[in-house]
């Protein structure tokens, strides 16, 4: 699957002062939960432990959100931000899985997070900054043993 990066306007600023716009990887993806589902542009994050979304889209999943374990997840932002696990369904094209995510209601201006856990152990994935695209292909048994024993 290949998916454009997205051009996100941005104020000029003293360092780039010609730039107004910037790229970003992103991958759209179906957020379930029964028979409630959002689907969504999620920024692909390689340094992210795990898939992250807004908290507002797990209230519209019917989720008790704050109900869920939580932990405080450093990175998104300054200081710490605080994250509800549950288990909801994921969808990226026809690839349909379940998945423990985090939900956070710090606004940090984007609908979701796909990080290591969830996305990039599922996924393989590769970000072409040249090509302006994000090309993801589903881990099956196969991609799985060929990556455990280095080829």
């Amino acid at each position: 699957m290949k998916f454009p990066y997205q051009e996100i306007p941005r104020n000029p600023t003293q360092a780039f002062p010609d730039l107004n716009s910037r790229l970003v990887p992103v991958v759209p993806v179906i957020l379930k939960n029964g028979d409630k589902e959002f689907e969504i542009d999620a920024l692909v994050d390689s340094g992210a432990s795990s898939c992250m979304f807004a908290g507002m889209l797990g209230i519209g999943l019917g989720l008790d959100v704050k109900n869920g374990p939580s932990q405080e997840i450093y990175g998104l932002g300054s200081g710490s931000v605080r994250a509800y696990y549950h288990n909801v369904t994921l969808q990226i094209g026809n690839v349909v899985w379940q998945e423990y995510v985090g939900f956070c209601f710090n606004n940090f201006r984007i609908d979701g997070i796909l990080g290591q856990k969830g996305f990039f152990s599922n996924f393989k994935v590769s970000l072409d900054y040249q090509e302006r695209c994000v090309i993801v292909n589903p881990r099956n048994i196969f991609h799985r043993a060929f990556t455990k024993i280095g080829l």
